[in-house]
């Protein structure tokens, strides 16, 4: 049997390239860096661009004609770095197609020979079915562990929210805050929500290898994001109320001064009194 070969690949060989096998191993070729000169001394430029602009030579001009070169340097390494891996792998696809072809042993001529190629073909079948096996028991076992995460982060999420009954509140605002981040970075609306819920399963899973709860974790970052349980908010209002009325009272016995002492107000005072107003909810 005949082996098919790549007639471009037959074609090639080291002399139409030019490079030998030690000329190509390792070769990369460097992008060329140009760095800016340090800038001279004020009197220096300013005679260097007199100069310039005697001989009508726009100032700046040569600056730019730095950096196109540099640009150019750098692309013509860019192309010669791509043909060198063109060449390498037309070399290699070379090589395979010049390996011998194995030959069947004639069971009549050479029974012996034929015997031990026929051991070695199924001896080469039984490696590739044991590599298979083992890479689907690996993968059976990867998805078993994942299954035993999964369990253990929902066992412990019921148990943390039956003393945290805002619980849900709290993850719904920690992956508000998560999905507004990656779609600021740009992400579109299914691919922020695919990684906002990976993001949750690793923190979750990084909670657990430190013996936390998973979904104390959760509900703690998502105070850290803003979020504010009902006590929180009952509280504030409380502050808030007892603040205006601290107010309320600094503006007199009656909570309201007249309009005499209003006349009598300097700017800044009256300034107070109507920002304190506000607060009260006059408008």
């Amino acid at each position: 049997m005949t082996e098919e070969t790549n007639p471009a690949v037959e074609a090639l060989n080291d002399e139409d390239l030019g490079y030998s096998d030690e000329d190509l191993r390792g070769t990369t070729v460097e992008s060329t860096d140009v760095q800016e000169s340090e800038p001279e001394p004020e009197v220096e430029e300013a005679q260097a661009s007199d100069d310039k602009e005697e001989r009508g030579i726009p100032p700046g001009l040569f600056a730019e004609t730095r950096k196109q070169n540099a640009e150019l340097k750098n692309e013509i390494a860019r192309l010669r770095n791509d043909y060198l891996s063109q060449v390498q792998e037309l070399r290699a696809e070379r090589q395979q197609a010049k390996q011998p072809e194995v030959k069947v042993p004639d069971k009549d001529e050479d029974p012996l020979a034929y015997m031990q190629y026929q051991n070695e073909q199924l001896q080469n079948q039984l490696n590739q079915m044991q590599q298979q096996q083992s890479a689907l028991r690996q993968q059976e076992d990867q998805q078993k562990q994942y299954q035993q995460v999964v369990q253990s982060i929902a066992q412990q999420e019921n148990q943390f929210k039956q003393g945290q009954p805002d619980y849900e509140d709290a993850l719904k605002h920690y992956r508000d805050v998560n999905l507004k981040r990656l779609t600021a970075l740009g992400f579109d609306q299914a691919t922020a929500q695919s990684q906002m819920l990976q993001q949750e399963f690793n923190e979750a899973l990084l909670a657990l290898q430190y013996g936390q709860n998973p979904a104390e974790y959760i509900y703690n970052t998502a105070k850290t994001f803003g979020y504010k349980t009902q006590k929180t908010s009952e509280a504030e209002k409380k502050l808030d109320s007892m603040e205006k009325g601290k107010k309320a009272q600094s503006l007199g016995p009656s909570g309201m001064p007249d309009v005499d002492e209003l006349l009598d107000m300097d700017d800044a005072t009256f300034h107070e009194f109507e920002a304190a107003m506000k607060d009260l909810g006059f408008h």
